[in-house]
């Protein structure tokens, strides 16, 4: 099989494209590209579409033993390609394997188009560097690429993994779509965006970065019930110390759209580096980003976890995520310990807008930490639901849930928007209103001991406190405008006789 290149024109039957790479050795580099300036226009027919490389620096002959030299591996680049209707199957994948720094890219430059029918999309950058010192080992799925899958219930598999070797300080980068664009259409989509870097390093010094999304890059669903699925995650070596390990879901400027239907929203970063003394680690589901449900009823889960000697974890930083319109549910939380030193930050949101749109939704945001014993002590932290952010309900009748080990919240803003609200957003520093409709704040977090409440108004009240839930001294102060209902053991009071209660 030899490289796919040049124009070929495809028929109203089943046809077959197939392309192996054709490797080259360049400048110490050693080249391996599948498919190369590629034009395929077919007109209908359940179609195969192949660009598969395989290549690895070990098997070439006039290497000596023991020699090193870089490899690059592209499975498609500079093609443009119209597979027509019919249920088709496009892949486009490279491995690439080295003792020196090796780039793997599935798909580079290029246009694809699948159109109607239900199709089957793989794509896939996996770049391997073996047991030697310093080297880099990055895999991307697409780079610089529009791939839209048209109509039908298609699957859209993007996968990139970086591994490094285990010897010496080597670094692994995994992205899943970098300036990239992935779209379905109408009927219910499946797309699967997933990042993995590994970096096992014996010593102090390994990096992994896996990044799902970056750089512009823009994920839909399209019309109908969709199922989108992001994940980024790193490991680094679990023997000596050192290293670091970051994993973000969704990139810099960069989207998730569901669009019209009930659509399910998934995205995940984590860092594991728990064997590792000293690895700092760090993992944001969405990094200033946009996700957003659109129309329907939609499910919208975003996490981030830790599992290291230290680190930090954020749910959303300097992003936004909506609901739109339908009864939505959004979950935003982060999970996981540090078991060496006090976790940095372990934000639910931070500096952030949650919006639930019109219907009635239930927004949950949420800090869970686990302290671990270490060196015969418990290792405090900084576990904050909501900070620096609005949470906003809309019209509807929402439920609203902040929770943090520390803190629930921090200098944010909690909107309800018309409609029956039930809000559960605990402790710490905000301005709470409850809107139009019959309003419901808990209360039940409520401490005489280190806090004091008055009233401000005929549905308003002011909260003082002197410690965060710990126990630690922290003054903060809550005010609540526009609730009608304030609950405390299952009981109702209004403004006046909650605090007659309490005060």
């Amino acid at each position: 099989m030899a490289q796919l290149t040049g124009f070929f024109q495809g028929t109203s039957q089943a046809d077959t494209f197939l392309g192996k790479a054709d490797t080259i050795l360049i400048d110490d580099e050693y080249i391996g590209i599948s498919a190369d300036v590629l034009v395929i226009d077919s007109f209908g027919g359940d179609d195969i579409v192949e660009a598969i490389t395989n290549i690895s620096t070990f098997a070439v002959d006039d290497i000596p033993f023991g020699g090193t030299i870089d490899a690059l591996g592209i499975g498609m680049t500079g093609a443009t390609v119209d597979t027509g209707r019919g249920s088709d199957t496009f892949t486009a994948s490279s491995v690439a394997t080295s003792k020196r720094s090796t780039l793997s890219i599935g798909l580079r430059n290029s246009d694809i188009k699948t159109k109607g029918g239900h199709d089957s999309v793989l794509i896939n950058g996996t770049g391997n560097v073996s047991n030697i010192s310093g080297f880099s080992a990055t895999g991307i799925g697409m780079r610089s690429s529009v791939l839209k899958a048209g109509a039908g219930n298609d699957t859209v598999t993007v996968n990139a993994r970086g591994s490094a070797g285990s010897q010496g300080k080597p670094s692994s980068l995994a992205i899943g779509l970098e300036s990239s664009s992935l779209g379905g259409n109408r009927g219910e989509d499946v797309i699967q965006i997933s990042a993995s870097a590994v970096s096992s390093a014996f010593i102090a010094g390994g990096t992994a970065s896996a990044t799902g999304i970056i750089s512009d890059s823009y994920v839909s669903g399209g019309a109908d019930n969709d199922t989108i699925s992001i994940t980024a995650s790193t490991q680094i070596g679990t023997r000596r110390g050192g290293g670091s390990s970051k994993a973000t879901g969704v990139g810099i400027s960069s989207v998730v759209w569901g669009g019209k239907g009930s659509d399910k929203i998934t995205i995940a970063a984590s860092t594991d580096a728990v064997g590792t003394f000293g690895a700092m680690t760090e993992a944001t589901g969405v990094l200033s980003g946009l996700v957003e449900g659109n129309g329907d009823n939609d499910t919208i889960n975003i996490t981030a976890e830790i599992k290291s000697a230290s680190g930090a974890a954020v749910g959303i930083n300097a992003s936004t995520v909506s609901g739109g319109a339908g009864s939505d549910e959004i979950t935003i939380g982060v999970k996981g310990f540090t078991n060496i030193l006090p976790a940095q930050n372990f934000f639910g949101a931070l500096e952030s807008h949650i919006l639930g749109g019109s219907g009635n939704d239930t927004i949950t945001i949420e800090s869970t930490y686990t302290p671990q014993t270490s060196r015969g002590g418990i290792i405090l932290n900084n576990s904050i639901g909501l900070v620096n952010s609005a949470l906003d309900g809309g019209s509807g009748d929402d439920i609203l849930t902040v929770s943090g080990l520390n803190l629930d919240l921090k200098d944010a803003v909690v909107f309800g928007g018309g409609g029956e609200d039930i809000f559960d957003t605990g402790v710490g520093s905000a301005s709470i209103s409850g809107g139009g409709g019959q309003d419901i704040l808990k209360l039940d977090f409520f401490d005489t001991a280190t806090m004091s409440i008055t009233q401000l108004g005929t549905n308003s009240i002011h909260i003082l406190g002197t410690q965060d839930k710990q126990g630690n001294s922290l003054d903060w102060t809550q005010t609540i405008n526009g609730v009608e209902h304030y609950e405390v053991a299952g009981a109702l009071y209004n403004a006046t006789d909650v605090v007659a209660l309490l005060g």
